[in-house]
Formats: structure tokens, C-alpha cells, sequence
């Protein structure tokens, strides 16, 4: 870019979903991920509280960064744009190997743009983890006049889970029934259990209001099935 800054620069700070460890914790999961964000500037110096995105455009976005990466980063604004609002979107996932990835360039709105599952090369999708977060978070001119010097960022996991309660039941009730008064389970003889999912959703549709910026639709844009086998370890069962 050729436009030189002059607003002070915006750092950004991270904090933990629910239920995780704190990022400095050297345990944390977010220790072990890749970061990325991306900035989408309004087209009009005073967009409509209505708007659902549409009026944002793909402004700039970083590589890959670390987490100390993207806590040291500064952001600054041209002071030619800080009539401006931004919008700012971090996502995160494994660095070992990404699961998820931002699909936006140059001439996208906010609202075209998607975070989509990676495909690999034989044309499957890599499978997901809990561990895919994103933030949105929105920098007003407000925000640049008033001096404003950090910008927070609270992660959510972008994958939602599915849990299977797998048990005999009776045919007639469907109530859990027990292989017999002293064995709690209500699996016997179950050697593999198929799966199939279908409707999975790979692809989230990004839209935004700018008075609530952690609005996240999905979009139901394909369908795709996966099955998962189950095998249990009969090695050491001598009965």
C-alpha cells in the first residue's frame, strides 16, 4: 500500500472461548494453532446499522502468524479512511495441518466471503476439530477519534459437535434396555457401528450487523456424507 499511516496503532488482544485455558497457559490448544486476519472497510463513510455486510470490502489480510505473532501485531489506519469503518475478522486453526480455511480476496464484501472447510487432494474435505475459532469485531470512526488503542477479540469455536448415545433399545418403547441386572451397559456382541451423516454443512456464509458484529449465519450450501466406523478391542477379553 502507498497510503501512509498516521492514526496510532491498534493492537488486538485474544481472549479465550468458554471453557478453555487462558492463551498465555502453555498447555492452552490456541498455543498450538495458526492464526490469520482479515479487514473489510466500508465502501460509504457512514454505512447503514442495517447492513448485512454487503457494503464491506476484502481491504487487506495478513499470513500465517503465530499467536504471539498476532498479539504483537499493530494495525494502523490512513488517516485519508478513518471516515471509515472496519471490520475485522480473526480465525484460527491447527498449524500442523489446517482444517479450515477464510475464502476472501480482493473485491469480496464481507458478506460473500466464507469460512470453508479444506479440501484435500483427493477432493475430500479435511476432517474438523473442535479446534477452529473465529472473532469479528468492529472499529468505528468513533472508535479512531476517541484514541481508541486495543481492540478485543473474544474467540468462539466456528465447529459445532455431535454426540451419539448408542444403546439397545427395546423395539416396541425404544426405552435403553440392560444386557442383565449386573452389567450397566446396553451394547452386547457389538463388534462395529456405522455412521452416515448427511446435510453436513462445510461451508459457514459470513454476514454482519454493525450494531451486533458476532453475528454468524450458515449458509446450507452443500451436502456432503461421512461415515465413521467403529471397532472396539476385543484383545483382551478372555470370555
Amino acid at each position: 500500500l502507498n497510503e501512509t499511516p498516521e492514526t496510532p496503532a491498534f493492537s488486538l488482544n485474544l481472549t479465550s472461548p468458554d471453557g478453555e485455558l487462558s492463551t498465555d497457559n502453555d498447555n492452552a490448544v490456541l498455543q498450538k494453532l495458526v492464526y490469520h486476519l482479515f479487514i473489510f472497510r466500508s465502501n460509504t463513510a457512514n454505512p447503514s446499522p442495517d447492513n448485512d455486510g454487503s457494503n464491506y470490502t476484502f481491504w487487506r489480510h495478513t499470513g500465517d502468524l503465530t499467536l504471539k505473532q498476532i498479539r504483537e501485531y499493530t494495525l494502523s489506519i490512513p488517516s485519508e479512511s478513518t471516515d471509515r469503518s472496519y471490520l475485522l475478522l480473526v480465525h484460527a486453526t491447527p498449524k500442523e495441518k489446517p482444517e479450515s480455511e477464510i475464502i476472501s480476496k480482493e473485491g469480496m464484501t464481507f458478506s460473500e466471503s466464507e469460512i470453508s472447510m479444506i479440501k484435500e487432494n483427493d477432493n475430500n474435505y479435511v476432517p474438523l476439530s473442535k479446534d477452529n475459532y473465529y472473532a469479528i469485531q468492529q472499529l468505528t470512526p468513533e472508535d479512531i477519534a476517541q484514541g481508541k488503542t486495543s481492540i478485543e477479540f473474544k474467540l468462539k469455536r466456528a465447529v459445532g459437535e455431535l454426540v451419539f448415545d448408542v444403546m439397545k433399545c427395546d423395539e416396541k418403547s425404544h426405552n435403553p434396555i440392560d444386557i442383565d441386572t449386573e452389567c450397566s451397559s446396553t451394547l452386547d456382541r457389538v463388534f462395529r457401528i456405522d455412521i452416515e451423516i448427511n446435510g453436513v454443512i462445510p461451508k459457514v456464509s459470513l454476514t454482519n450487523e454493525t450494531r451486533n458484529p458476532e453475528r454468524i449465519n450458515i449458509c446450507f450450501s452443500k451436502e456432503i456424507v461421512l461415515k465413521s466406523d467403529y471397532t472396539p478391542d476385543f484383545a483382551n477379553n478372555t470370555e
